[in-house]
């Protein structure tokens, strides 16, 4: 059976100067935030690779940290290869909390501990299911 599509679900913008001041606005949006706001920087230096995971540090020695003690609006998260940046992610700091709390919630196998002598409590966030989570997941808000 073949089903045709009889109605387009958007229309694509031929007008680029348009598209040029959305391009613009937003370029503004990223210049002001890196100006003016706190931002929490962490980098993913190989294990990423192997097993396609962010590893959020939550705890330190038992007390918050990392993600649950920061008091930046962002998180810039760097993914290197050798020694080099190879991308980045960027997130509003409160989407992120969601995030992993509902990993936190739902997928305790993904809690580990890691980094100086195992006293880093870590969330792996899967990198791939970043790109395919639901609006219901995070309870979106409305701008």
């Amino acid at each position: 059976m073949i089903r045709m599509i009889t109605k387009k679900k958007y229309e694509l913008n031929k007008n680029f100067s348009h598209d040029l001041k959305a391009g613009v606005i937003r370029e503004e949006k990223l210049a002001e935030i890196l100006a003016d706001k706190p931002i929490e920087v962490k980098t993913e230096m190989g294990v990423w690779q192997e097993k396609g995971n962010l590893a959020i540090e939550i705890e330190f020695d038992g007390k918050p940290s990392g993600l649950y003690k920061t008091h930046s609006e962002y998180w810039w998260h760097n993914l290197e290869v050798r020694n080099e940046a190879y991308m980045s992610l960027f997130f509003k700091v409160d989407i992120l909390k969601a995030i992993v709390k509902k990993i936190e919630d739902k997928y305790p196998h993904r809690i580990v501990m890691g980094g100086d002598d195992n006293l880093s409590k870590l969330v792996l966030v899967p990198l791939a299911g970043l790109f395919f989570l639901k609006e219901k997941d995070l309870k979106w808000r409305n701008p």
